[in-house]
């Protein structure tokens, strides 16, 4: 995996961890792929695409973009974990495009990862897999804030009536509610 951000030599160590993962972790599961040749794509997901398959690239480049803008690359080793959010929304999806080509190897998920948690040590696999990619992609969000980006926590006390949000404005904010009741009204129904 290649950041589109400049990096320190931990998130190398780590990247070389996440790819012995995978390698093993496929010796694991002992499932063989479906080939899959990838044209290049200019937007969207490239041709081909689908949400409930992983993929492993065997050779080219495949770059995950987010609103608009590249936020890593997947490289030979490298697995393609389906965005959870899925595609539906255009504004919150990720997208993976291919600028020259690819050869990959597609995994049905589902037959996947029953062969993962079939046997203990894929479990394990997967688990260190996971954390170490949650560790990468920390990383990658880390670089890309930029060095004065305040933090918003904060505490506010709120009085019957107040309106915190309104249904339809932008939802900048995450609210957690440690005491009292709140009434939630959508399309004017409590």
């Amino acid at each position: 995996m290649l950041a589109d951000a400049e990096l320190g030599q931990d998130f190398t160590i780590l990247n070389q961890q996440y790819k012995e993962l995978i390698a093993s972790l496929l010796n694991v599961v002992g499932m063989p792929g479906t080939p899959q040749e990838v044209a290049p794509s200019a937007a969207g997901n490239f041709r081909g695409y689908d949400g409930s398959q992983f993929y492993i690239l065997q050779r080219g480049c495949i770059r995950a973009w987010y609103k608009g803008r590249p936020v890593y690359t997947l490289e030979e080793g490298d697995i393609l974990l389906p965005d959870v959010a899925g595609s539906s929304d255009d504004g919150s999806a990720v997208y993976y495009h291919c600028d020259l080509g690819a050869s990959l190897y597609a995994y049905p998920a589902l037959e996947f990862m029953r062969r993962v948690f079939g046997d203990p040590s894929g479990i394990r696999l997967w688990s260190r897999l996971l954390v170490t990619y949650a560790g990468l992609m920390l990383r990658i969000t880390a670089a890309h804030v930029p060095e004065e980006a305040p933090a918003t926590p904060g505490f506010e006390d709120y009085e019957p009536g107040d309106i915190i949000i309104r249904q339809g404005d932008r939802a900048d904010y995450v609210f957690n509610m440690t005491k009292g009741v709140a009434e939630v009204l959508v399309d004017d129904v409590t």
